[in-house]
């Protein structure tokens, strides 16, 4: 009998989404942050109520190479 393979969970939280994109992207979180010039990624992505707004997530979309709804 052939094993069930089930995808990949989808990332329950707009966090969890941006952190996921910045492990396929190769970079780090550091690098995101610099690149996108938002300064306070790394507490966004600790708080789990993060709901990521234009100011944020369009320049986070630009360098991880995705639209902007992808990430919310």
């Amino acid at each position: 009998m052939e094993p069930i393979i089930e995808p990949p969970p989808v990332p329950a939280t707009p966090a969890d989404r941006i952190r996921q994109r910045i492990e396929q992207s190769g970079l780090s979180v550091d690098e995101v942050a610099a690149r996108s010039g938002i300064r306070n990624l790394k507490s966004l992505l600790d708080d789990p109520e993060t709901i990521l707004t234009t100011d944020v997530d369009v320049p986070l979309a630009r360098v991880l190479g995705c639209r902007p709804e992808d990430l919310g």
